[in-house]
């Protein structure tokens, strides 16, 4: 589609996507192959750096590169409890890259998820508690069980969630100044 336009035309669009049959199952060790070699890429490149792989796309963030902001919000707002299981689906769709990651002969895993807004939630708290964090704990499990350090990114504001986040098993923080920098330091050190 072009940039810019919106590929769904109502809020029921975005609540019925089926992601394996639109997007497709990928093959493991294709992404697997992928991810060590974006991995070695980033260490030749930056021999002196922390370099890792990962993933931009976690939840939230799939949502708005899919279905754009408009949508998002149209869908979230129109049926909060289909919302929740879009984010199941998608989850569950997802899970085959977290998969290929904890394969990947790579020690640092980025994950990005922008679930917020420069002033924080955009959607009622207890919908994250209950559709997206238990998700990143499905997410992060192989990624913990392999031994992969995971840094958590996200922009605005996402004080609200710190504690949500640290306790599904991520190792560090990415954050931009609106998030406390200080409560994860002295909570998380």
């Amino acid at each position: 589609r072009p940039v810019g336009a919106c590929a769904f035309a109502t809020p029921d669009d975005v609540l019925g996507f089926d992601f394996n049959g639109r997007l497709g199952i990928k093959k493991h060790q294709d992404t697997v192959r992928r991810f060590e070699e974006h991995y070695r890429a980033n260490c030749a490149a930056n021999p002196d750096g922390v370099n890792m792989t990962g993933i931009y796309t976690t939840l939230v963030s799939g949502f708005i590169d899919l279905f754009g902001w408009d949508m998002l919000l149209l869908a979230a707002g129109a049926d909060p409890a289909r919302f929740g299981a879009l984010a199941d689906r998608y989850a569950g769709w997802m899970q085959q890259y977290f998969d290929a990651l904890a394969d990947a002969d790579v020690p640092v895993v980025m994950v990005h998820d922008d679930i917020v807004w420069t002033s924080g939630p955009f959607i009622r708290p207890e919908w994250y508690r209950r559709f997206v964090f238990p998700n990143y704990r499905r997410y992060f499990t192989p990624l913990r069980d392999s031994g992969k350090i995971i840094l958590f990114t996200a922009d605005g504001s996402y004080t609200a969630f710190i504690d949500d986040i640290a306790a599904c098993g991520v190792s560090g923080f990415v954050m931009e100044p609106m998030t406390d920098m200080a409560y994860i330091g002295a909570k998380y050190g």
